[in-house]
């Protein structure tokens, strides 16, 4: 005759102990599921972890790398930005100008040196732009801005314009005002430091230095071409005369002469962002070549995880029903 025990303490326990491992078995199995990978790398290698473990290592410094390049090609992208936005703004007006200084028009010339003023302002705006806190052409102060402001400009030339009597004296004042190192615009205008900003780093441990600055030449010549243009009538000479058309005439030439700069350190900037985009093409490629590596070491195959997991999860569902049971068993039921 077979006897059968009636359920006790050990059989509920045993029991217990199945489920929680197939609890822990279905949490392992999910995570494999999403990720892809095995959990249990000693066991997916044979104990031979140190040569996953490097390329998990080479892997976490191409990401390192890769957010190294993507900040440095942030802030290039930023000052081209601010380069593109200053000669946007400039961009026809010395042509306007000229057409107005010779066309005897003293509204047209007028409303060119309104617009002149207007350009100046956008310029100046564009060119304080910033990477967070950071000023990105006041060179090594960058935590400064890198001008005065347009008014202040704007009034210094005015003053220029009034102190001075001939066309001659205005031009060697400006001189003066934006060339001279102890001059006007270095002293006053210009707020930024007198070095260049840290350079970008890039993954490779190259480094390019963009030293543009607000006190650059190329800057200077386009702020004092709108300036003049814009204050040449406080000189008080005649729109119709012959001082006045060559003073602006004299603005005319820095606004084109700054506009050409400008065009020039865009091409500056095409190359330099040819560099980053360059490491980073590198960058991705040990990327894909070192994550194939590593998915063939411990890489777990998302389909087969899927089915395993629909599998733990009936087993559990079975198992919780079996642990119910032995729960409700009581030997008054069991003598019934």
């Amino acid at each position: 005759m077979q006897l059968t025990g009636f359920p006790d303490l050990l059989t509920y326990s045993r029991q217990t102990r199945i489920t929680a491992s197939l609890k822990a078995r279905l949490q392992t199995v999910s995570n494999e599921a999403v990720t892809g990978l095995h959990d249990d790398i000693t066991k997916v290698t044979g104990g031979n972890v140190g040569g996953a473990h490097l390329m998990q290592k080479a892997l976490n410094d191409i990401e390192q790398n890769q957010r190294l390049n993507s900040l440095s090609g942030t802030r290039l992208e930023l000052i081209t930005q601010a380069l593109d936005g200053s000669r946007n703004a400039i961009n026809g007006l010395d042509t306007k100008a000229l057409i107005a200084v010779n066309s005897d028009n003293a509204d047209l010339i007028t409303s060119v040196s309104n617009e002149a003023e207007a350009s100046l302002r956008s310029a100046m705006t564009a060119l304080s732009s910033k990477h967070g806190s950071r000023n990105l052409l006041s060179g090594d102060a960058t935590d400064t801005a890198p001008f005065a402001g347009a008014d202040a400009l704007l009034s210094d030339i005015r003053a220029i314009m009034t102190a001075n009597t001939t066309p001659a004296t205005i031009d060697a004042a400006l001189d003066n005002y934006f060339d001279d190192p102890l001059g006007g615009f270095q002293t006053t205008q210009y707020l930024g430091g007198t070095n260049a900003a840290p350079p970008l780093r890039l993954s490779d441990g190259s480094v390019i230095q963009v030293d543009i600055r607000g006190d650059n030449q190329v800057i200077k010549d386009a702020l004092r071409g709108l300036a003049v243009i814009a204050t040449a009538a406080d000189s008080g000479f005649p729109s119709d005369s012959p001082g006045f058309m060559e003073i602006y005439q004299n603005g005319i030439t820095s606004t084109a002469d700054g506009v050409a700069g400008l065009i020039a350190m865009q091409g500056d900037m095409g190359v330099y962002s040819e560099t980053i985009d360059k490491a980073n093409a590198r960058d991705q490629f040990e990327n894909l070549t070192l994550t194939a590596a590593y998915q063939a070491i411990i890489g777990r195959d998302q389909f087969e995880a899927a089915a395993e997991l629909q599998q733990l999860q009936v087993q559990l569902e079975a198992s919780y029903v079996i642990t119910s049971r032995l729960a409700s068993l009581t030997l008054t039921n069991f003598v019934r």
